[in-house]
């Protein structure tokens, strides 16, 4: 049988996360079933974490039907026998074989998968998903299909509890076609409020198009209208949170000295800043919940159970708050009086027991928890001034949190923090306020 190898599909030297298995098995289906070929890894890693996962006992699947050769696994376990077997939860996995050709309803392949768990398992089931438009350009998927006729089918494969695997099937499946057609350029994808309301089936998408290269810039998507933005950071958590279970996380609770130790592992103390998030209140067996605030923090002390934190509440550079508040009406700015809200520093003190306080993903129906800031990244637009000139930065978080303390004196332990967080370059504060012009990266023209 021949071999295509992974990166003629894309640039791949070392497999990190288990939805990036998922999807490497996809590719290695649809060349299997479809053009007879099979999937090459030939001198890729895979972390040694991926085995905590659900996915790989898909993955050895894979392996042992021929749809993935070349793993480079010698070990015994991970071969496919009666001293091990395969953990087949058809809850959890979803095995499908997508067609854009109508689908009929096979009985006798029906009662095989309700009697024949191994052939459920193993078999893929076939689907019809229908795209807008099909070009040699660009492929475009919505909800409603071509003609805006097909909803029922669509909605079969991706209104399901695996929804986050059946989009790696779509684009594995799109991607084969590509790379044996030569079509199309572009995977176009539109997701709409009733694709993504429970805030999970995108997890596997956002996972890969942020940590890796597996859609190497062809695979573009859209949130249309009805999907607001706090809508999209749940379900960024959500793709957070799916890392952490995938890793074997997030489903047992931990005592205070396994915290205490994941703690470490971090390099995280006393004195050092974090992320603090806090959880809406959930039924107890809703683990995942939703996010209802987060704030930056600094550890400022642990006493036996109690950690106590220093919540900032101000999350502006103060050249941003005062012009927000120069912006506000008179009767708004008497409402004040003479206090006003952009000179101090806003701080609250917050303590947590640790029982309720999760550490990354060592957590399971705790309230609250805690990242990392090197764990943890977002870019923030931000109005600056060094006093000679006025502008609107993109600044990265950490620069943020140090241009914020910067601005309001706050005390903290400065040379550490740069020596965890900017080992390479000079805070983008030290260089605005010393005249250097930053990179063009930095500057948003209004």
């Amino acid at each position: 049988m021949n071999k295509v190898h992974i990166s003629q599909f894309y640039a791949c030297s070392r497999i990190s996360y288990a939805c990036e298995l998922y999807y490497v098995c996809e590719l290695g289906k649809y060349l299997f079933f479809n053009y007879g070929e099979t999937l090459s890894i030939d001198g890729v890693l895979l972390e040694s974490d991926l085995n905590k996962s659900i996915i790989w006992d898909y993955f050895r699947m894979a392996v042992d039907e021929g749809w993935v050769v070349d793993t480079g696994i010698t070990d015994e376990e991970f071969k496919v026998s009666i001293q091990y077997p395969l953990d087949m939860k058809m809850n959890k996995i979803r095995n499908i074989l997508l067609t854009t050709e109508s689908v009929v309803f096979d009985r006798e392949d029906n009662n095989k998968r309700r009697n024949d768990i191994n052939y459920a398992y193993r078999t893929p089931e076939r689907y019809q998903v229908s795209f807008s438009e099909m070009k040699d350009e660009y492929w475009y998927w919505t909800l409603n299909g071509e003609g805006n006729r097909h909803f029922l089918e669509n909605n079969k494969i991706f209104g399901h509890n695996q929804a986050d695997q059946s989009w790696l099937s779509l684009i594995a499946f799109v991607a084969v076609e590509r790379l044996k057609k030569k079509a199309p350029t572009l995977l176009l994808i539109e997701f709409t409020y009733q694709i993504v309301y429970n805030f999970t089936p995108l997890s596997y998408i956002l996972i890969l198009a942020e940590k890796t290269n597996c859609f190497s810039g062809w695979v573009k998507y859209t949130f249309d209208n009805s999907v607001e933005e706090e809508v999209k950071d749940q379900i960024n958590y959500a793709a957070w949170w799916k890392i952490g279970q995938d890793k074997g996380y997030l489903n047992r609770w931990y005592s205070p000295a396994e915290k205490r130790e994941y703690l470490k592992s971090f390099d995280i103390k006393e004195g050092d800043f974090v992320m603090l998030y806090k959880r809406k209140k959930a039924q107890k067996t809703n683990y995942i919940k939703e996010i209802d605030n987060c704030h930056l923090a600094r550890l400022i002390s642990i006493s036996g159970f109690k950690y106590t934190f220093e919540v900032f509440n101000t999350t502006k550079t103060y050249f941003q708050g005062f012009e927000e508040f120069e912006d506000y009406t008179i009767a708004v700015k008497h409402m004040y009086q003479d206090k006003k809200p952009y000179e101090e520093l806003n701080i609250s003190t917050k303590s947590i027991d640790i029982n309720d306080l999760g550490i990354m993903y060592m957590m399971q129906t705790e309230e609250n928890f805690i990242v990392p800031l090197s764990e943890s990244e977002d870019y923030i637009r931000m109005r600056v001034s060094n006093g000679e000139s006025n502008d609107t930065l993109l600044l990265p978080q950490n620069d943020l949190v140090y241009w914020i303390c910067r601005d309001y004196g706050y005390e903290f332990d400065e040379e550490r923090f740069l020596s965890k967080y900017f080992k390479d370059r000079e805070p983008l504060y030290t260089q605005y306020m010393r005249g250097d012009v930053l990179e063009a990266k930095y500057y948003i023209n209004e």
